[in-house]
């Protein structure tokens, strides 16, 4: 559903009284890529990028012979909990 201009205006002006701030650190996000990171906090993301465990996206290094899984998620998951 789309509200046009006049929600347009409201979110404008909901950003100047209400400015939008990093979750992390609260600087500003103006220049951000992200909606609720600054640039600065933007840096220090990682972002999981294949190969990685598609469970946890903790990543592999080299080459994959076995399942694409690693141990992590076995500690933190339930043992009923099956892959998909």
């Amino acid at each position: 559903m789309t509200w046009g201009p006049a929600s347009s205006l409201s979110k404008h002006l909901l950003e100047v009284f209400f400015p939008r701030s990093c979750v992390y650190c609260e600087a500003g996000v103006e220049d951000s890529g992200y909606e609720h990171l600054c640039v600065g906090c933007t840096r220090e993301l990682f972002l999981a990028v294949p190969p990685n465990c598609r469970i946890c996206g903790y990543p592999f290094h080299g080459m994959l012979a076995g399942p694409k899984t690693c141990p992590h998620w076995l500690l933190t998951t339930p043992q009923s909990y099956k892959p998909p």
